[in-house]
């Protein structure tokens, strides 16, 4: 009996140990040590050094830890092709390795040869599928922002720099936008206007209306509305001006007087297309500017803003919180207002709901 439990209890173990080594095997010790591993002269040994660069308090990189690392697929992988290890940012050598490599978001995921050279990087949440595609894509160096602009420098086509620009993207540099505005400036019209340059153009333009491309784009309007329709110009320099227009309300404006803020933002007015979330920005902004501190409060209100869908509803409610004029205690009557006004349309829905089915019940 004794030998059966036994038995038994090992096979348990058996079967245990396997699922805790089905992950990516983390080197335990420092970066340099990692560094050193990877510069083995055996042929079949890994010679990149990944890091996951993280903090304990990044809600992202626990997800990353704890959904995507211990996965058999992705330990697969990782454990035959690179040598691994996690870096808290905020303890020992990570505050050095921070400033060393300029890691501004977490978690960031960085690719280094033997001396520890940036291969490449990326960051964020991914999905496992979608996390090993960015892997393998991040250990090509021919990938790499420095490669790829290097390309372009040398050859200055719509085609190198779309891979440029590409390669920024999935490394999420915070330069991109730069990088859009001077490759913007070289571009025959036909070129800035493309489908291939909008994708990145277009999220320039949405993010910020401050720069030379917003301002290039608002003049050649005809032009840029002809090659891409006059929809998906409006749609892009909206967003731009709404974020313009949130950043003046909150008195967050950088770079720009406020003067020139509000001349901006009453381009709305011809590209919001008389959109219930247009009008609402442009009487925030009116309140703001007329020092109106209780209209404004108002404004966040459940039911006021149930006049819009729910994704403008999100965005204004956004704003509004954005700016000191909304006092903590009008926030907190704006959630609970929320809370009421959701419960009482599901009651009504379920009302309908009951109607209806007795309505079509013939027993009733």
């Amino acid at each position: 009996m004794k030998r059966s439990f036994i038995i038994v209890l090992l096979l348990g173990l058996s079967l245990a140990l396997p699922a805790q080594d089905k992950g990516v095997k983390f080197e335990q010790g420092t970066l340099a040590e990692a560094l050193k591993r990877a510069s083995s002269k055996k042929k079949e040994a890994p010679n990149i050094v990944f890091v996951d660069c993280y903090t304990t308090w990044c809600g992202p990189c626990k997800i990353v830890n704890e959904q995507i690392f211990p996965l058999e697929e992705v330990g697969e992988f990782f454990n035959k092709h690179l040598i691994s290890i996690k870096i808290d940012m905020e303890k020992g050598e990570g505050a050095a390795l921070k400033e060393k490599y300029n890691v501004q978001g977490y978690p960031t995921f960085l690719f280094l040869d033997a001396n520890g050279r940036e291969i490449n990087r990326f960051l964020g949440v991914r999905d496992a599928a979608a996390f090993l595609e960015a892997v393998k894509r991040a250990m090509d160096p021919s990938t790499s922002p420095a490669v790829t602009r290097a390309a372009y420098e040398q050859e200055k086509s719509l085609d190198k720099a779309i891979a440029y620009l590409q390669s920024l993207r999935h490394s999420m540099d915070q330069g991109i936008h730069q990088e859009v505005t001077r490759i913007f400036r070289t571009l025959p019209e036909r070129e800035r206007y493309s489908e291939a340059f909008w994708s990145f153009l277009s999220h320039a333009l949405a993010t910020t209306s401050e720069g030379e491309v917003f301002d290039a784009v608002l003049h050649d309007k005809l032009t840029a509305d002809r090659y891409l329709t006059k929809e998906r110009v409006d749609h892009a320099l909206y967003n731009g001006l709404f974020e313009l227009a949130k950043k003046y309300v909150s008195g967050s404006l950088k770079g720009i007087s406020e003067e020139e803020a509000l001349e901006r933002i009453n381009y709305i007015a011809f590209v919001g297309e008389k959109s219930q979330e247009a009008v609402y920005v442009m009487k925030i902004v009116k309140l703001y500017r007329e020092g109106k501190g209780k209209e404004i409060q108002a404004l966040l209100d459940a039911r006021e803003l149930s006049r819009l869908n729910e994704y403008a509803q999100g965005r204004i409610a956004a704003m509004l919180t954005s700016m000191k004029e909304i006092s903590a205690d009008t926030r907190l009557k704006y959630l609970h207002s929320k809370i009421e006004y959701n419960d009482q349309k599901n009651a009504q829905t379920r009302r309908l709901i009951d109607a209806e089915i007795n309505r079509n019940d013939p027993a009733k």
